[in-house]
């Protein structure tokens, strides 16, 4: 089921994007609903985007760097990415070592994922 939910773990409250065997189109639908939920949200919110199996094209990367830089690091957005692929990784890495994607991180397992999210750096850019 795609979507966003809001979830807990340890008394720590996330959104979880559900990103799970999507293509572009269904994806953008779920980047849109996610930059939303942020956009009204009182102050920072921590996320998990899970790719896994999804079919990531040229139009959700070039949604999901838009929304970085106009949603998700001005407004103190930390994500989790997990179940990326290590094409998926690679693209990643680039992405990052270009300055962009300040507020996301790439973890294998949720577990993983969660730690991150749970650490108490400062969340503003």
């Amino acid at each position: 089921m795609a979507g966003c939910t809001w979830r807990e773990h340890d008394g720590m409250r996330y959104l979880y994007a559900d990103y799970r065997g999507l293509d572009d189109d269904p994806a953008l639908a779920v980047m849109a609903e996610a930059a939303g939920i942020v956009a009204a949200h009182d102050g920072p919110v921590r996320m998990v985007s899970d790719v896994t199996g999804a079919r990531l094209g040229y139009r959700s990367q070039s949604e999901s760097k838009r929304l970085s830089r106009q949603v998700w690091e001005p407004r103190g957005t930390r994500i989790a990415l997990i179940g990326m692929t290590s094409l998926q990784v690679m693209a990643f890495r680039g992405f990052k070592r270009l300055g962009q994607g300040r507020a996301f991180a790439a973890f294998q397992t949720l577990d993983e994922g969660l730690v991150y999210l749970a650490g108490d750096e400062i969340l503003r850019p």
